[in-house]
């Protein structure tokens, strides 16, 4: 029994160190991931920033607006799509159904006569982008 009361204040320095050299490596096991998520959230941001920028960034913007076919026989039907980021609302002149704000949409259109389409965007402060296209009939 005395031989342990000499050697327990003896062990509290190899426990000590023990418990410090354990919540270093907790600590610095902790900063290093916190390290990395803010690496990992910084390039998501850069990625997501480049992407916004790449459509437009705020502004309203117009990135398709095409026909499958340009010139039709009396008759034949075209595809006519458009896509469009940033955009509160759209129309067609001439009014077309189903047409709304979408990164991507097509519609099936088949007019009687050559036919100019005026397609307007606009973001919620009311500006706007526009672009016209026409369908030549024969």
């Amino acid at each position: 029994m005395d031989n342990l009361r000499r050697i327990l204040p003896w062990l509290f320095i190899p426990v000590a160190i023990a418990a410090l050299y354990d919540g270093w490596v907790f600590y610095s096991r902790w900063n290093d991931e916190q390290k990395a998520r803010q690496r990992q959230e910084q390039r998501e941001a850069e990625t997501a920033l480049h992407i916004v920028e790449a459509n437009g960034g705020d502004d309203v913007k117009i990135l398709t607006f095409a026909a499958s076919k340009a010139t039709l026989n009396p008759g034949e039907h075209t595809t006519l799509c458009y896509g469009v980021t940033n955009a509160a609302k759209v129309r067609m002149e001439p009014d077309l159904s189903n047409v709304y704000p979408a990164y991507s949409n097509c519609l099936d259109i088949a007019p009687a006569k050559t036919t100019e389409y005026h397609f307007i965007a606009e973001d919620k402060s009311g500006k706007s982008a526009d672009a016209r296209l026409t369908i030549k009939v024969r």
